[in-house]
């Protein structure tokens, strides 16, 4: 995977970048909206301030944080992983400035999407039993996600949803 990334010329830029472009690009799913929503975000603001769309931009103002200036937005952002499987990919990776520093943030967005099979827990996941998919292969991934995610107490994540901390880490 090349690690450059180019402009967007709007929302159609991004479904180059799907994993499954023919299956993913409809209106009212996730990947769409999205492109829709942070193209919108970005053409209100140009030359300003801003950029992120706005229910993002009200969480930051919310927790204090200010108005958050988006510095960096890269669309259906690719992070390897350790472990045979595909990249994590995020609808979103961006930086945006805040009153407390940068922050990296990581945005995945689902619309009649599941969030992972079954929105199962890590617990779930690390016992899951796949034909052709191996529990040692998942141990590796896992060992590889948590040197990305602040330390857990006694079984922390075990009930977490494993996409969520997943997408955590590639931030």
């Amino acid at each position: 995977m090349n690690r450059l990334h180019i402009a967007t010329r709007g929302a159609c830029s991004w479904r180059d970048r799907l994993a499954k472009p023919d299956t993913q690009w409809e209106r009212r799913y996730s990947a769409l909206e999205a492109a829709v929503a942070w193209e919108v975000a970005a053409g209100a603001d140009r030359g300003t301030v801003g950029g992120l769309p706005r229910p993002l931009e009200q969480l930051f103002v919310g927790g204090s944080f200010g108005k958050p200036p988006l510095l960096l937005a890269v669309a259906e952002h690719k992070v390897p992983l350790a472990g045979r499987g595909g990249d994590s990919q995020g609808v979103v990776w961006a930086l945006v400035r805040t009153a407390a520093g940068v922050v990296s943030l990581s945005v995945e967005a689902k619309a009649r999407e599941p969030f992972g099979t079954g929105n199962q827990s890590l617990e779930a996941w690390l016992s899951l039993d796949e034909p052709g998919r191996s529990k040692d292969n998942r141990q590796e991934r896992w060992t590889f996600i948590q040197q990305h995610l602040p330390p857990a107490v006694g079984s922390g994540y075990l009930l977490v949803a494993y996409q969520l901390l997943h997408r955590c880490a590639a931030a």
